[in-house]
């Protein structure tokens, strides 16, 4: 239905689709900075992932192949539509070492400052615009792209926060819309012969010598100030080949990484077993080292996910030590609360695991990001950890606190964890949720109630006009469920030899 929806939109701009305002939270930085993210419904976040679908399907090509971040998935059958964003990173920082090893060198480091939020709707459409010029298309594909950035335009003046500038960070479209918007500076750059390499935001250019390294820093700034956008100061650095300090920006060849991923990627029995043991040890050095914030962390925690989620192999895997840590980072590592909290809804969870959590949660010092702890709400929900303490905070945080993602994730734990008097306690405080955010998790928490005697006087009055209609379809679809339960992992996905393995 939403899929043919959006072919309307596209082939008939009379039909305006009508987006909703979107919310503003704080979500935690390395560092313990802040960054902006973008909350909007889940019909905007559809219909912005279709728009990034049809412009990457005809503007990839327009991006010159010194950019690695998010480009199309070669395969057409590809569950998604940008290549593996881990993969592109090593080829990224890979390419950088062979064309800087042994030669004498330096390396240009920067990074585009406060990228998403500078970006300007009107640079975006003039360069999807521009970009679609001189690829042979068809008449229909081109006015498709123009429909698909007019619908964008309207997108993002509804979300604004700023006017006319911002666009939604920790998106895979963004990032794609960025690609767009820099691709004239990364061409410039290439024409001129300079060994330029881009992944999002961090650019980095090797350099004859410290002299031409300025000059091409000085172009990049001219060139980012024509479209609203500078480099950050204080990650821009020159360094020579011999700097200590430079492998903090070109990691060269891991060689654990790679020998585990050439292992699982054979999806054979016997290499997977071979895998195991080093997976573990790499993943304890990541955490022992504080580099849970770097991408060979996150190679581990989303093999170990899968790995938790598929029986057999799970049996097989010893995940304690990792379990413990990583709840314990849960506090000194706020910013990676998203990659820790599916990894512990993954892997079993003892008693003495769930009640650390607990202990995090409510200790109020700790409460310091809602974000963080919207996520920790998150994963006691999904574990079912029925606790009276956490209830009675629950029932606090909803009735005193001026933070929405606290209060969503309030809602949500008496959903999935209180009984129904808890439920209807949800119910009856449904008019002080002023967030999309709040407001759909306590229609999940309240679904199971009765419309006439509580939903139709606590909670109908006050639904934001986007979730109109949330609370029937909860009801008739998807009753008694208050959290996404992660789907089982299917033997194709670990094995190749699948026949081998099962008899």
């Amino acid at each position: 239905m939403v899929k043919e929806k959006f072919k309307v939109y596209i082939a008939n701009p009379s039909k305006r689709y009508a987006p909703s305002e979107s919310e503003q939270f704080n979500i935690p930085k390395k560092g313990f900075t802040l960054r902006y993210s973008l909350i909007t419904s889940f019909l905007d976040r559809l219909i912005y992932q279709g728009i990034a679908g049809i412009l990457i399907s005809h503007l990839d090509q327009s991006i010159p192949n010194c950019v690695y971040s998010h480009r199309k998935a070669p395969q057409k059958n590809s569950r998604y539509i940008f290549q593996h964003a881990i993969k592109a990173w090593m080829r990224f920082e890979g390419d950088i070492a062979a064309e800087l090893d042994g030669t004498g060198k330096v390396l240009l480091v920067t990074d585009v400052q406060n990228y998403y939020e500078n970006i300007r709707f009107s640079d975006v459409k003039k360069a999807i615009l521009f970009n679609s010029k001189n690829l042979g298309l068809k008449h229909s594909q081109l006015n498709d792209i123009k429909c698909a950035a007019n619908l964008l335009i309207r997108l993002l003046k509804k979300w604004e926060k700023s006017k006319g500038v911002g666009i939604p960070q920790n998106r895979d479209a963004s990032s794609f819309l960025g690609n767009v918007l820099l691709s004239k500076i990364d061409i410039q750059m290439v024409k001129k012969g300079y060994s330029y390499f881009r992944y999002m935001d961090d650019i980095r250019v090797v350099c004859d010598n410290v002299f031409q390294a300025r000059k091409i820093l000085k172009e990049i700034i001219i060139n980012l100030r024509k479209i609203g956008l500078n480099v950050n100061g204080q990650k821009t650095f020159i360094m020579k080949e011999d700097d200590k300090n430079i492998e903090l920006f070109i990691h060269k060849p891991n060689r654990e990484v790679d020998q585990i991923d050439s292992l699982l990627e054979s999806k054979k029995l016997l290499n997977i077993q071979k895998a195991l043991p080093l997976l573990r040890k790499l993943t304890l050095k990541q955490i022992r080292k504080n580099r849970t914030h770097e991408r060979e962390f996150r190679f581990c925690i989303y093999r170990l996910e899968k790995i938790a989620r598929y029986d057999s192999i799970r049996k097989e895997f010893n995940f304690r030590g990792i379990t413990e840590s990583i709840i314990e980072e849960l506090l000194e590592q706020p910013y990676s609360v998203d990659i820790f909290a599916r990894y512990l809804k993954s892997v079993h969870l003892t008693k003495r695991n769930l009640n650390r959590i607990k202990e995090i949660i409510c200790d109020p010092e700790k409460r310091i990001y809602g974000w963080h702890i919207y996520n920790i709400w998150q994963i006691l929900v999904y574990k079912k950890f029925k606790d009276q303490s956490l209830i009675d905070l629950a029932k606090s945080t909803i009735k005193k606190s001026r933070n929405e993602a606290e209060k969503a994730g309030a809602c949500l734990y008496l959903g999935g964890c209180g009984s129904n008097h808890d439920r209807e306690y949800v119910a009856t405080n449904f008019s002080s949720l002023n967030s999309f955010l709040a407001q759909r998790n306590a229609l999940i928490a309240v679904h199971e109630l009765d419309y006439e005697k509580i939903i139709k006087h606590h909670v109908r009055p006050h639904v934001k006009k986007e979730l109109a209609g949330t609370y029937r379809i909860l009801k008739n679809n998807f009753n008694g469920t208050y959290i996404d339960i992660l789907p089982p992992v299917k033997p194709s996905e670990i094995f190749r030899d699948i026949q081998s393995h099962v008899s």
